[in-house]
């Protein structure tokens, strides 16, 4: 089962401006299927357990408060072969001194 975008819908908010449905919503990762998400399955998971058995559980000792301020990082897993594509572009980004957003592509060196 893979991921992919599905957040590419399109919206009027309540002033008629057009806008993604994900802005709408702050539906960002999709760890179960509402269509809206930036990033979800390609595949249906379903929110309620009676449909399909729970593989992601919340750690609710470690999570953020309520409308806590969090930083998202999303990194790429490259498949068989890329990584040498991988460490050659993060290379070039730190050399252009952004480290940060090399670590993005090749996870820290």
């Amino acid at each position: 089962m893979g991921c992919g975008s599905s957040g590419d819908r399109i919206k009027k908010d309540f002033s008629g401006v057009e806008r993604y449905v994900a802005d709408l919503s702050g539906s960002i990762v999709g760890l179960v299927t509402f269509g809206d998400e930036l990033l979800g399955w390609n595949e249906v998971w379903p929110d309620e357990e009676e449909f399909l058995e729970p593989e992601w559980i919340c750690n609710t000792k470690v999570m953020p408060a309520w409308n806590a301020r969090v930083t998202l990082r999303i990194r790429g897993v490259f498949a068989e072969g890329d990584d040498a594509a991988a460490r050659e572009k993060a290379d070039d980004l730190r050399k252009e001194g952004r480290a940060e957003a090399a670590e993005s592509v090749d996870g820290g060196g």
